[in-house]
């Protein structure tokens, strides 16, 4: 793989992530794998019900930034894993942070978080 990292396409089966949240009430538990487009997938799977407005994609190593937008009304389920984005050129040992914003659901709380993750 190069060392360029590219989002691979998305498409509607493939929705933006919940996630991150007020560390006291909001968690998000992040997991890589082979994608569906040849490159790596990155799910998450937070740990109440919430909705998401935006998601940070972040790689330390590389500066690779990706900003994905939430549509602020989809309720992403407590404890079901969700597609994050699909990007090809990841490799082992990179250092992924995720920044997500958006509010739990329901109460409508605000949070703003982020998540660490190494590739395997």
């Amino acid at each position: 793989m190069s060392n360029k990292i590219t989002p691979a396409k998305r498409t509607k089966n493939n929705p933006v992530i919940p996630g991150g949240g007020n560390t006291s009430t909001v968690n998000i538990e992040i997991q890589s794998q082979q994608g569906q487009n040849g490159g790596t997938e990155f799910d998450g799977k937070p740990n109440i019900d919430i909705v998401i407005t935006e998601v940070n994609v972040n790689e330390t190593t590389t500066g690779f930034n990706d900003v994905i937008q939430g549509d602020g009304t989809t309720v992403f389920k407590k404890d079901e894993w969700v597609l994050i984005n699909e990007y090809t050129g990841v490799q082992t040992g990179m250092k992924f942070k995720f920044n997500f914003i958006g509010k739990t659901s329901p109460g409508g709380k605000e949070f703003n978080i982020t998540a660490d993750y190494t590739v395997p």
